[in-house]
């Protein structure tokens, strides 16, 4: 989906329903917990089977700057502005 025409001064944001619903997800379990999910979390919270899927999807989050990792130590990694902006736009258009 591309978020450009919802997000002003974006560029295309190309985030596919995996990847929304791999960030709601840890958006929610940050809420709730108020800290970070591991990635086996990650998985059970998404029915994902493989870390490895849960790693590459990530990785992607962070090339396009909707998360980033905050050090080298796990459950560093936050959401940015512009990954919480994605959140959103994805709860006005369903």
């Amino acid at each position: 989906m591309n978020l450009s025409k919802l997000c002003k001064g974006w560029r295309d944001v190309q985030v596919k329903g995996e990847q929304i619903e791999i960030l709601k997800a840890i958006e929610k379990f940050i809420r709730d917990n108020g800290f970070y999910p591991t990635i086996w979390e990650i998985c059970r919270l998404v029915n994902v089977k493989s870390t490895r899927g849960v790693h590459m999807y990530l990785k992607r989050l962070g090339e396009l700057g909707i998360v980033e990792n905050q050090g080298a130590l796990l459950g560093t990694m936050k959401i940015t502005k512009k990954g919480r902006d994605v959140i959103k736009a994805y709860e006005i258009i369903g």
